[in-house]
C-alpha cells in the first residue's frame, strides 16, 4: 500500500514497546479470526485486525521476518534512511495508529489521532502466485486494489488508494499448517 499519505503516522513510530511476540506454539488466539488456512483467509484476518485497529489481532499475522517496502520515492519524501522495515518498527507504527490518540512526532509536532480506519475497498486481483524465494519455501505474491479511509480527530481525513502488494509465508501454526504475511 502506498503510505505516502501517511507522512505524519509514520514519523511517529518508534517510540513504544510492543508485548510479546506470538510464535505459533498456542492454540490460534479466536480474537485473530478464522485459522489462516490459505493466503485469502490470512488477508480477510488483516483486513479485519487492521480495520479494527486491533494490535494483537494484527502482530499474530505477520510472520517473524515480516517486511513492509515503501517506493524509493516514498521513501526519500517521508525522509527515511531506508526503503523498507521490519515487523518490530511495523507493530511500533501500528501500536501509533491503533492508538487512537495524538501522538508527538520525532520533530516535536503533535499529529492528530486516527480515530477509524474505514476499508472502502480491498479487491485480490489475479491470483496469488509463487514467488522463488530459497530461504522462504512456498511464498506468494497477490496484489490487492485498495482503497481505505483513515478518519482523524481534528484533522482532514487520510485517504489511500491504490494497488499493494502482499507476500503470504506457509508455517505451522498450532501444529497445523497455515500462513503469515511475511511482506507488505
Amino acid at each position: 500500500m502506498n503510505r505516502k499519505h501517511l507522512i505524519p503516522v509514520v514519523s511517529v513510530a518508534l517510540l513504544a514497546v510492543v508485548g510479546c511476540q506470538w510464535r505459533g506454539t498456542e492454540v490460534w488466539p479466536d480474537k485473530a479470526g478464522p485459522f489462516p488456512g490459505s493466503p485469502d483467509v490470512l488477508m480477510e484476518n488483516f483486513v479485519a485486525a487492521y480495520g479494527a485497529q486491533d494490535l494483537e489481532a494484527y502482530a499474530v499475522l505477520l510472520h517473524e521476518d515480516f517486511l513492509f517496502s515503501y517506493r524509493a520515492c516514498d521513501a526519500e519524501r517521508l525522509g527515511l534512511s531506508d526503503d523498507h522495515h521490519d515487523r518490530a518498527a511495523e507493530l511500533l507504527i501500528s501500536e501509533r495508529m491503533f492508538s487512537r490518540e495524538p501522538v508527538v512526532n520525532s520533530a516535536g509536532r503533535t499529529v492528530p489521532a486516527i480515530t477509524r480506519i474505514v476499508i472502502r475497498a480491498w479487491e485480490r486481483l489475479g491470483d496469488w502466485v509463487p514467488v522463488a524465494d530459497p530461504g522462504r519455501p512456498g511464498l506468494r505474491r497477490a496484489t490487492y486494489d485498495v482503497r481505505v479511509r483513515f478518519e482523524r480527530a481534528g484533522a482532514p481525513d487520510l485517504a489511500v488508494r491504490g494497488r499493494a502488494v502482499f507476500y503470504a509465508l506457509p508455517v505451522e501454526l498450532s501444529d497445523r499448517p497455515a500462513w503469515q504475511l511475511a511482506g507488505w
